[in-house]
């Protein structure tokens, strides 16, 4: 039934949205499945053979899923048609949605999922925004601080969802700001800067 796909405080990137960054493909000649890792081999097939199992705890993907079963935890699925002709019918696919749950995580809308449990996507405004996309830049894949709160403190421990949950970044701004009145001095002022 494919590869089984098992992620933990990961980033998997296809480059953009609208690539596939997880699927199953027929190995040439037919046979056994294997799995899309290059532009090279989407030449092989359309991604549309699912992989097997994915379970993915505090990651972010950013491009288009299709696997057979998906346990999904904290994490940002990030994904996108390319248009009316993109042969997918769905930016996030299962085949089996009476197994498997997806839970605080970002799904984007018209994904065809298991059961979903407190998962943002569904409002436009939920959209998770990234410092950058980019690979190799000091802040790839760091959400803004302008991202809406369901994804900043979406997490089941209200951390933010993605690969940077174990961060704790919402979690240590409140304290931050709670300790800012007690310790400075009457007449200043303090704000939070991003090093990245």
């Amino acid at each position: 039934e494919g590869v089984e796909v098992h992620a933990n405080d990961s980033a998997v990137d296809a480059g953009a949205a609208s690539e596939i960054a997880i699927c199953g493909r027929a190995a040439p000649g037919g046979g056994a499945l294997g799995t899309v890792t290059t532009a090279a081999d989407r030449q092989v097939g359309d991604g549309q053979i699912p992989s097997g199992t994915i379970d993915l705890e505090a990651c972010t993907v950013v491009g288009k899923v299709h696997a057979v079963r998906m346990d999904v935890s904290n994490s940002i699925l990030l994904a996108a048609r390319s248009g009316p002709a993109d042969p997918w019918p769905a930016p996030i696919r299962a085949e089996r949605r009476q197994v498997g749950c997806i839970r605080f995580s970002f799904v984007p809308a018209g994904s065809r999922t298991p059961r979903r449990f407190r998962c943002a996507g569904g409002d436009p405004a939920h959209i998770p925004h990234f410092t950058s996309l980019r690979y190799g830049d000091p802040a790839y894949l760091q959400l803004r601080a302008a991202t809406h709160p369901a994804i900043r403190t979406g997490a089941s421990d209200e951390s933010e969802m993605g690969a940077t949950h174990e961060l704790y970044q919402p979690l240590r701004e409140t304290n931050l700001r709670l300790r800012l009145d007690e310790y400075l001095r009457y007449g200043l002022e303090a704000g939070l800067f991003y090093a990245s």
